[in-house]
């Protein structure tokens, strides 16, 4: 249930207030940036630090976000913390408001190096968290039909099949990316550790206090994962083509992450690159739906994509 101005407001007062203890303090919401899951409002009560609640659109998306929350708190993790939640029927979660400046808005580029690469330190530090079953933090292994190995098989074969039907891979390219993806079956099926993910790391998602303190969040993807992909993910966002960077963010990546991650990403790095690389062509196909008109003239009409489609036709075989 997505909430706006007044209807906002009513809620605060009647629920969020009174459920912390402080029902009838004087308090503003505003809007400090929209979301693209949920409508989002920085409460300031009196004598309170500031709050930021989300209504999403549905239930599940709520309950992600506070499972995430919950379960960072308990890891001892940065993160917001999780003040209050109405699952049902407002589906809302309240969080600690964290002050600062999101990454992809520091104006300082020498500053936003820096922070890169305490980036690079803050994920290694999530992906040390592992276990043996994949997925949500809330997901048993009882509750795990498929492995991790067949399951990315069948996403990327999904994937690769819809881009063709739409036009953005010919017919003998879907061919021979469907027998490469297929061909690094075993080696990511022998993958049996995963690692605590943010699942969208991106510029947008880490602030940087006025400390220099750097905190993720929109973490309602949190999931357990092979970090590589992750890893690949934030040298596309964060490094944005710079190779020295890129060679420094992972130099400070592995620093902290050691010697075993290393070997792991380099033996399996050939696989997630391109299947990252595939996943955003695939959301920027449905994006762009109807705009490009006849979708034979899609692949000459999106830089983005055209770059990405000859990422994914470069992958290699497994060896």
């Amino acid at each position: 249930m997505l909430l706006n101005g007044k209807a906002a407001e009513e809620y605060i007062a009647r629920a969020v207030l009174p459920a912390m203890g402080i029902g009838g303090r004087p308090f503003t919401a505003t809007t400090p940036e929209a979301g693209t899951r949920s409508t989002i409002h920085l409460i300031r009560a009196e004598g309170m630090p500031p709050l930021l609640m989300r209504a999403f659109e549905h239930r599940a998306q709520a309950v992600r976000n506070a499972e995430a929350l919950r379960h960072l708190e308990q890891l001892g993790l940065p993160a917001p913390r999780l003040v209050f939640h109405d699952a049902w029927p407002a589906q809302i979660t309240v969080e600690t408001w964290v002050e600062g400046t999101r990454h992809a808005a520091l104006s300082d580029p020498a500053v936003a190096r820096e922070t890169t690469l305490d980036i690079a330190s803050l994920l290694a530090r999530f992906h040390a968290v592992t276990r043996n079953v994949w997925g949500r933090p809330s997901v048993s292994v009882r509750a795990r039909v498929f492995s991790f190995g067949s399951s990315t098989q069948v996403v990327a074969r999904r994937m690769v099949k819809e881009l063709s039907a739409s036009g953005w891979l010919e017919a003998e390219g879907t061919a021979s990316t469907l027998a490469r993806f297929a061909s690094w079956a075993e080696r990511i099926g022998e993958i049996r550790s995963f690692s605590l993910v943010h699942n969208d790391a991106n510029r947008h998602n880490f602030v940087v206090a006025p400390t220099g303190e750097v905190t993720p969040v929109d973490l309602h993807r949190l999931a357990y994962e092979p970090f590589c992909e992750e890893l690949v993910n934030a040298l596309y966002h964060f490094c944005r083509k710079d190779s020295v960077l890129a060679d420094r963010f992972l130099e400070r990546y592995f620093q902290s992450a050691g010697e075993a991650a290393f070997r792991q990403f380099d033996a399996t790095r050939g696989f997630f690159e391109p299947l990252n690389y595939l996943k955003k062509m695939h959301r920027r196909a449905r994006t762009l739906v109807g705009r490009a008109g006849d979708n034979d003239d899609n692949d000459d009409n999106d830089d983005k994509m055209n770059r990405w489609r000859q990422l994914v036709l470069s992958m290699k075989a497994a060896g």
